[in-house]
């Protein structure tokens, strides 16, 4: 069966900017001779999307032409030219309303007087506020809606007004996604790091600006990397910046998407504090306390109720758990120090010649999948729209010769820093990449690495070439888009 990557979204639609008659539209002038030719216009009460699009709009326009295009709400009396930043009484009078976009849609539009940056954004709401998940990095929703001093992280502490909170990396933000898209496509600003160092902005006195109207989603459907930006293979590539910096460069990297999350949840943390029955403990004197017995029927219809309970909205996840939006993720522990109970041997020995020679095999795919079955097919039972998502990673890699249940998610891990430089371990990869598209029809995401060889040569401070792969990372993205 042809797998639909959940990864993917619908094609960009492009609409050229005509006027009425059909006619293209004239540039708009933003700076003239370094001195500001119209208006942001954000809503009275903003969205913290839209919040944070005015500011990155007014900040990155300031630092290429000095001139400082001033912020104002809607209720103000407005002279000129506007660039409207998110919804506003002046975008639903031209028939735009953000609820009428789809989850991660925007629109950067050119009309006569105006210039029109907006999309789908989240709203502050109770309900949206109580909206449960742990991402991949065991970061509740509500973590991740970082709070920093924008003019500091930017550079001008001087302008300082205090903390603002930025739009969570899981909410709908299709504002600042409008402004981003603008200001790589019409103002030429690159961002390749957090700090300014790694900032590209042209220098100008005057910015004008013109072209076509876009309206579109990110083709990539969810995307996330190391969101606390603390791996050491970062700190040698970006050099000095502060956590700040990094909160505000995830969000110019359109880091978020579709609410999913998926690594490991049986560890010692969760068995200890959740998973305690001595009933389905493992029996592997070397794995007890990181795994359990996978083949246990209480343990099945504990991690069962779990995930109704999830999609249900009763109660918070446990520390060390991961779950977002439709998807809720069982992985064991990072070893395989597995149970050796008969029923947990007799699954493992089907995998004894599954071997390849490589990192990622299929010697536990039979006894991984067969417990990941086993959940899935008691939560179909009460909530057939949701996922039961796993990985299939290292040992369990490749698929299970039996189907799979259809409410089953997978994410295969792929070492796409490798594909350079590794062409047979590029090969395994592809290998069991096209078994999951053939054996599964769910939502599919991916999770590769790219950060080998500089993540251990920063570590046990050997010396590695640089390892950049502009090229070979646009050819892998090809492949999965």
């Amino acid at each position: 069966m042809k797998q639909v990557l959940v990864t993917l979204m619908v094609s960009a639609t492009i609409q050229f900017a005509f006027g009425p008659e059909g006619r293209a539209l004239a540039a708009f002038d933003l700076v003239q001779h370094g001195a500001p030719t119209c208006s942001i216009v954000i809503a009275e009460e903003p969205t913290p999307a839209a919040r944070l699009a005015a500011l990155e709009l007014q900040c990155h326009i300031m630092q290429m032409t000095g001139a400082e295009i001033p912020i104002r709400s809607e209720g103000e009396h407005i002279d000129g030219r506007r660039i409207l930043v998110g919804e506003s009484s002046a975008t639903r009078q031209l028939g735009l309303r953000g609820v009428n976009f789809q989850p991660q849609e925007y629109l950067v539009a050119f009309r006569q007087d105006a210039i029109i940056l907006m999309g789908r954004d989240w709203q502050d709401t109770e309900v949206n506020r109580k909206a449960q998940g742990r991402s991949t990095t065991d970061q509740t929703l509500q973590q991740l809606r970082h709070r920093i001093d924008y003019w500091k992280a930017v550079g001008y502490p001087h302008r300082s007004a205090g903390e603002m909170e930025l739009p969570g990396i899981f909410d709908d933000q299709g504002t600042c996604l409008a402004v981003y898209d603008f200001l790589e496509r019409f103002c030429g600003v690159r961002w390749y790091g957090p700090s300014q160092l790694n900032t590209v902005i042209p220098s100008r006195t005057t910015l004008t600006v013109a072209g076509a109207d876009v309206r579109r989603s990110p083709a990539l459907k969810h995307r996330s990397a190391l969101a606390g930006g603390s791996w050491p293979f970062l700190r040698g590539q970006w050099g000095d910046y502060t956590q700040e910096q990094v909160y505000l460069h995830w969000r110019r990297m359109r880091q978020g998407g579709e609410r999913w999350a998926g690594n490991h949840t049986f560890h010692r943390n969760t068995i200890k504090t959740v998973f305690n029955d001595p009933e389905y403990q493992c029996k592997n004197p070397r794995g007890l306390g990181s795994q359990l017995c996978y083949t246990n029927p209480k343990l099945i219809s504990q991690v069962a109720q779990m995930a109704r309970d999830y999609f249900d909205g009763k109660g918070e996840l446990p520390e060390g758990w991961k779950a977002m939006g439709d998807y809720f993720a069982i992985v064991p522990d990072d070893n395989i120090h597995l149970c050796t109970c008969e029923a947990c041997q007799a699954l493992l020995e089907k995998g004894r010649d599954r071997k390849t020679g490589f990192f990622s095999s299929g010697e536990m795919s039979e006894y991984w999948f067969s417990f990941v079955n086993a959940v899935a097919r008691e939560v179909r039972r009460t909530h057939p729209d949701n996922y039961i998502a796993t990985l299939a990673y290292w040992s369990y890699a490749f698929a299970p010769d039996f189907d799979l249940e259809p409410n089953v998610s997978v994410a295969p891990c792929l070492h796409t820093c490798y594909y350079p430089v590794h062409a047979e371990m590029k090969e395994n990869d592809l290998r069991f990449y096209r078994q999951w598209q053939e054996k599964s029809d769910a939502p599919m995401f991916l999770w590769v690495y790219y950060h080998h060889p500089m993540e251990p040569a920063l570590i046990d401070r050997w010396k590695c070439f640089p390892h950049v792969m502009v090229h070979e990372t646009a050819r892998a993205m090809q492949m999965f888009i």
